[in-house]
């Protein structure tokens, strides 16, 4: 059923292209589900839905799609003592492009700064991949 749900509806070429053996296998496990209804907002526990149903969570993947401009775009991300992601700040900021001050469990890949013109985006995503599953 979750490979249905995630099976491109596009032909090949329209979007990008995801070479994987190991895709599906990973998201056929009993431990991952596939949310697709409305998230009201992300918790310190995890997930409430928009019916107010609450799921605990070890990790979010929060695909965007498409939008790559502004980052983060229709969110606002608050973290400890109520304290609003760059929100007195001159810009978006993060360390390396991943880590952002004052929140210790906010990590991004391909975040602020790091748009390139004269390389590919994987010479950056595998490293920021690195320095994310080492910070965890």
């Amino acid at each position: 059923e979750k490979r249905d749900k995630l099976h491109p509806r596009y032909p090949v070429g329209a979007k990008r292209t995801l070479f994987s053996d190991d895709f599906y296998p990973a998201v056929d496990k009993s431990n991952v589900f596939l949310h697709e209804d409305g998230i009201k907002e992300i918790c310190e526990m995890g997930i409430v839905n928009s019916d107010g149903s609450r799921i605990e969570v070890d990790t979010i993947i929060y695909a965007t799609g498409f939008i790559t401009n502004p980052l983060l775009h229709g969110m606002t991300v608050t973290g400890r003592s109520d304290k609003v992601l760059w929100k007195n700040e001159k810009g978006m900021r993060a360390y390396l492009g991943v880590a952002t001050s004052g929140f210790p469990n906010l990590f991004f890949l391909y975040g602020p700064h790091t748009n390139t013109g004269h390389a590919s985006v994987i010479d950056f995503l595998e490293p920021q991949s690195d320095f994310v599953t080492n910070a965890m």
